[in-house]
């Protein structure tokens, strides 16, 4: 029966209380740490992914920078090949007016020249023949620059219709 008296004794029960109590603290502060644990992980996992998500959204606004920066940019050159007013207008004409007055200006030098050295019958042969392949030559030269100069700064109709329905 002591054994009885042992186990229904106040020291026995304070004992066991306390015991317990120690065990439950114990694995109290186990679970307080695993749940803090796991907070200060998902913490982290969530710095992790909001990092990543900044980066591409930093990525996806540099893109639609540069996009939005070429499209100006063609909306720019579009407007610039436009002629909008009597003044470029004007502008515009001017490369064919002084065309025409550097081809006027040229014949009559070419005229004068003929005039005052009596014609081709006074140069020599052997000066005429060298004479005839500069002229040649030049004129090729100068056809050449002057027709590609004219169409390679123009732009087509077709073109810009095309631009002003993609912009």
């Amino acid at each position: 029966m002591w054994v009885l008296d042992l186990f229904a004794s106040a020291g026995f029960g304070a004992l066991t209380g306390g015991v317990l109590g120690f065990l439950k603290t114990r694995q109290e502060t186990k679970n307080l740490e695993l749940k803090q644990n796991h907070e200060v992980s998902m913490l982290k996992a969530t710095t992790a992914a909001n990092i990543q998500l900044a980066d591409k959204q930093i990525e996806s606004n540099k893109v639609k920078g540069e996009l939005a920066i070429g499209k100006e940019e063609a909306i720019a050159f579009t407007y610039s090949q436009k002629t909008t007013s009597f003044g470029e207008a004007v502008k515009s004409l001017i490369r064919p007016l002084i065309t025409g007055a550097l081809l006027y200006v040229s014949y009559q030098l070419l005229v004068n020249i003929n005039i005052l050295v009596g014609g081709l019958e006074s140069i020599p042969q052997k000066e005429l023949l060298g004479l005839y392949k500069i002229v040649v030559l030049q004129i090729f030269g100068l056809t050449g620059i002057c027709v590609g100069w004219w169409f390679a700064t123009r732009t087509s109709k077709g073109y810009e219709k095309m631009m002003d329905k993609h912009l």
